[in-house]
């Protein structure tokens, strides 16, 4: 991987620090933080190659840092601060849409906390278990909508899911054409699921309805909200839409 802050050859943070570039102290101060315990990287490089993952390892031991000069055809010389990597594999994004989709917006470098398990399974050539912890949290609200509409229960999508929402994550017109309005988490936390109850409670009101999808194990207090299960959700897609599950987590896309 490869970042570029100043045309300089110094790898060392308080260098940059010392001369106000505090962003790019920062970052190399993360790069030395890895090489010292070692990281899963997924580097993205989207004017060079859009739709394409490097997903490699730091290693304590293999990787260094060192100040590499290149030469760019409209900025002329430039000196990038590397670490190579060790066991990579290039990504095709197309083969794995949530790799695109949750990816940190911002930051030169910065943490990957929700795409753990992902790339762990990439690296280690394996596919996640066929089970609901396996699925990325955007991936539980595609499955949540996408019960909603094999169901019935849901005709249109008014809105993008998830992201762009913040009281509700799935907002669309029910099948006798009233509002359906759907929260949607992975969390058995009560303070979080009392939380988002009442944010989405908020919308109760004539020719609507009001859907919360969470563990079993932590179910609403709240008449105006029906509860359904995401253990519920999982186990009836599974069995009616398996190939929908297996292609969210399979791990046959993977290119060396």
């Amino acid at each position: 991987m490869a970042v570029h802050y100043l045309n300089d050859d110094s790898i060392d943070p308080d260098y940059y620090r010392a001369k106000g570039e505090e962003t790019a102290a920062n970052v190399l101060s993360r790069l030395h933080s890895c090489l010292k315990t070692g990281a899963i990287v997924a580097a993205s490089y989207r004017e060079i190659k859009p739709g394409m993952l490097k997903v490699g390892r730091v290693d304590p031991l293999k990787s260094k840092i060192r100040a590499r000069q290149f030469l760019d055809r409209d900025r002329g010389k430039l000196i990038y601060k590397t670490v190579n990597l060790i066991d990579v594999k290039n990504i095709d994004l197309s083969q794995y849409v949530v790799l695109s989709g949750i990816q940190p917006r911002g930051g030169t470098l910065t943490g990957w906390d929700s795409a753990r398990k992902i790339l762990e399974c990439i690296l280690a050539d394996k596919t996640l278990p066929l089970e609901l912890n396996s699925l990325h949290w955007s991936q539980l609200e595609v499955l949540c909508y996408e019960f909603l509409r094999d169901s019935g229960e849901l005709k249109n999508l008014l809105a993008p899911i998830g992201r762009n929402l913040y009281e509700v994550d799935i907002c669309g017109l029910a099948s006798d054409g009233e509002l359906l309005l759907a929260q949607v988490t992975h969390s058995g936390n009560k303070k979080i699921t009392e939380d988002k109850v009442r944010r989405l409670g908020a919308f109760a009101g004539k020719n609507r309805k009001l859907i919360y999808f969470g563990p079993s194990s932590s179910p609403p207090n709240e008449s105006r909200v029906l509860f359904i299960s995401i253990e519920k959700v999982f186990d009836q897609m599974l069995k009616k839409n398996s190939k929908l599950i297996k292609s969210m987590l399979k791990a046959d896309w993977v290119k060396s």
